[in-house]
């Protein structure tokens, strides 16, 4: 279709006598600019392509905090030595040797040799040597230990031949027997518990001399 013709069909159908070309746009879309017969202007924009939006990238999540490593020794495994550890260990078998760790240690089996750690967990264990927490020592109804115990609070409800020392608390359950001295701040004694030995209660210099060489 020429020019002229396109032009009179426009003019018929819209009333517009002249069109031009002004401006293209970005995305493909056009103005034009019409000029009808009143000689008024007429701006018609068409509709431009809008971009779809870019996606943000997902947030790598956040890396999990690491938590201490531990060490276990199963049940019908049998260790001589030493076990030193950053974690915590739990001693499901039979363990002649000291057990050092910086995290807690849970005892369910039998050691011969010293037992220290942050907080230590006592469960119808057999031990024989002396254990040491720097937190909270517990202790249930089924374990016996044949050494002294040292925390800073103790929770005991087994069979205990040796001496407690705490800096805080000392708890004895209705299940206890103590055949031993107890040094500590606040000694508590359930109905049934049997203690044979001397009882102190320290106050607060005599409690930091007391620890000087733990």
């Amino acid at each position: 279709m020429s020019v002229k013709r396109m032009l009179a069909t426009l003019k018929s159908l819209f009333g517009i006598g002249l069109i031009a070309p002004v401006a293209l746009s970005a995305f493909g879309g056009f103005s034009m600019l019409a000029v009808n017969e009143g000689g008024k202007k007429d701006r018609r924009q068409a509709p431009a392509v809008e971009e779809p939006a870019a996606e943000e990238p997902a947030a790598s999540p956040a890396p999990a905090a690491k938590g201490m490593q531990k060490t276990t020794v199963s049940a019908g495994t049998s260790i001589t030595g030493t076990i030193s550890s950053d974690g915590h260990v739990e001693m499901l078998g039979e363990m002649k040797g000291d057990i050092d760790a910086k995290g807690n240690v849970r005892i369910c089996g039998q050691v011969t040799g010293n037992v220290q750690g942050n907080n230590i967990e006592m469960v119808a264990c057999r031990v024989q040597g002396n254990v040491t927490a720097s937190a909270i020592l517990t202790m249930d109804g089924e374990s016996v230990l044949v050494g002294d115990i040292g925390a800073a609070r103790a929770t005991i409800n087994g069979r205990v031949k040796g001496n407690v020392t705490t800096r805080e608390a000392a708890v004895f359950n209705q299940n206890a027997m103590l055949l031993g001295d107890v040094t500590s701040e606040l000694v508590t004694i359930d109905q049934g518990a049997v203690i044979h030995g001397a009882l102190k209660v320290l106050r607060d210099k005599e409690i930091e001399k007391a620890f000087e060489n733990l």
